[in-house]
């Protein structure tokens, strides 16, 4: 079955998935550091390995990013929010506000608090988990590529048709399409 715009669909779920394998294997390789007495360091940066830290936008939007290049010499980057907003007049702001965590931002925006270390840890384990089902999907989806290419080219011809028999309704006729086959 060679068609074209199933062959290139085919090489762009092969393109996702070998960036998902890389970027899973550089959040892998995120380690955390402590002190010797076992505490957090005080400078965020040095409480992780393998990870960059920056504050692009503003001072306030925080982020630790991982970057990564495959054996073909391609990069790949993923980044993770080390802030997160708190709304106003709430009783989680009363509390951060009374633990010092409380980042106010002006007059016009919500304030936030930056993660710490524990909170962080979460983050990376789910975004390692969301590539780890990431990639089960994909590579659920090329291993039934042909029911699946089958489908598309079926799906393309039905399109083409409703196309040449109906053009003045084709946006109705092509959803009724797309309707069917998500049912």
């Amino acid at each position: 079955m060679t068609d074209y715009y199933a062959e290139e669909a085919r090489k762009e779920l092969e393109r996702r998935l070998h960036e998902s394998q890389v970027l899973a294997d550089a959040w892998s390789k995120v380690e955390r550091k402590r002190t010797k007495s076992g505490e957090p360091f005080k400078i965020l940066s040095k409480n992780y390995e393998n990870a960059t830290f920056g504050a692009p936008y503003n001072a306030t939007e925080k982020r630790m990013s991982v970057c990564a290049r495959d054996e073909q010499g391609h990069y790949f980057d993923d980044e993770l929010y080390l802030t997160r907003t708190v709304y106003s007049n709430t009783q989680e702001a009363e509390e951060y506000k009374k633990q010092g965590r409380l980042i106010e931002r002006g007059a016009y925006l919500h304030p936030c608090i930056e993660l710490n270390c524990d909170e962080i840890d979460e983050q990376i384990a789910k975004r390692m988990e969301y590539y780890d089902k990431l990639i089960a999907d994909l590579d659920k989806v090329l291993a039934d590529w042909e029911q699946v290419a089958g489908k598309l080219i079926e799906l393309r011809e039905q399109a083409e048709q409703v196309l040449k028999e109906q053009p003045s309704c084709a946006y109705y006729a092509l959803r009724n399409i797309v309707r069917e086959q998500r049912s």
